[in-house]
């Protein structure tokens, strides 16, 4: 049932990996630690359960790697 407040978006940040170059500076910022190297591949990932959308690494990727993107939520 619609409570009328429109469409929910979230931003979600996204790592291109043609720019990142590895240089963990997102992981030293990120408050939540949602950002971490993989042990697998040596990637930095991101972890979207533990992200709060705040734009710290959006904001200081040397790269600018990092870009939020606006999704709709479904089901809201």
């Amino acid at each position: 049932r619609s409570r009328g407040l429109g469409d929910v978006y979230k931003r979600q940040p996204i790592i291109d990996y043609t720019i990142c170059n590895n240089c963990t500076t997102c992981v030293d910022l990120c408050l939540h630690r949602a950002i971490y190297i993989d042990d697998v591949d040596g990637y930095v990932k991101i972890d979207y359960v533990k992200c709060r959308e705040c734009g710290l690494c959006t904001k200081f990727c040397p790269y600018g790697a990092i870009e939020c993107y606006r999704n709709k939520i479904s089901g809201c």
